[in-house]
């Protein structure tokens, strides 16, 4: 081996080293990104259950796992944060009409038992309040909810109670079910 074949190893293995040093800090940084828009998704419709001091490493953990994963080529990370619970700030109603907000799913904890046959429930989910409505879809189910409250005062039986779920409580498909009910039942009011 002669002396410009040694230099082109060094340069060859200099220059790999190199590349792999661009091609991690890539992933990393592409990790840090996406970690970074997952937590700032979670901070929308949904908030991590966590104390404040925890979101740091826990945007840490996430862009770590990206880039793992991005490393092993994993070509699509399907990401399902559970345990979500509506935060502190989602303690005012997005809605006006939303008279109540419950931190635990109806039932568990409460004296009275789950409404499904109470008529006075409208239950929504924050998601659904947040992303997928339009402002004129939020106006409309405010109104509704005006009407049958108005309707259900002049029967003299109490106003129409509105309570936003979380989707990953048990409840979900039970009280999404009675919300469709609800909606087109108050249509025809």
């Amino acid at each position: 081996m002669n002396m410009t074949e040694k230099v082109s190893g060094k340069v060859n293995e200099i220059l790999t080293l190199i590349s792999c040093l661009f091609l991690s800090t890539g992933v990393v940084l592409g990790g840090i990104a996406l970690g970074n828009a997952v937590y700032q998704w979670t901070e929308g419709p949904y908030n991590l259950a966590l104390p404040s001091f925890l979101h740091l490493p826990a945007r840490l953990m996430v862009a770590l796992s990206v880039s793992c994963l991005s490393v092993w080529g994993v070509s699509e990370v399907i990401m399902r944060i559970r345990g979500r619970r509506l935060s502190h700030r989602d303690e005012t109603p997005p809605c006006a009409f939303v008279a109540t907000v419950t931190r635990e799913p109806p039932g568990a904890g409460l004296s009275e038992p789950w409404p499904e046959s109470d008529d006075r429930y409208l239950v929504l989910k924050i998601s659904d309040i947040r992303n997928g409505m339009t402002r004129e879809e939020q106006r409309a189910l405010r109104a509704l909810s005006e009407k049958v409250t108005g309707f259900r005062q002049e029967q003299g039986k109490p106003g129409l109670v509105c309570v936003v779920i979380e989707y990953d409580w048990p409840e979900y498909p039970v009280v999404t079910r009675m919300l469709t009910q609800r909606i087109k039942a108050g249509a025809s009011l």
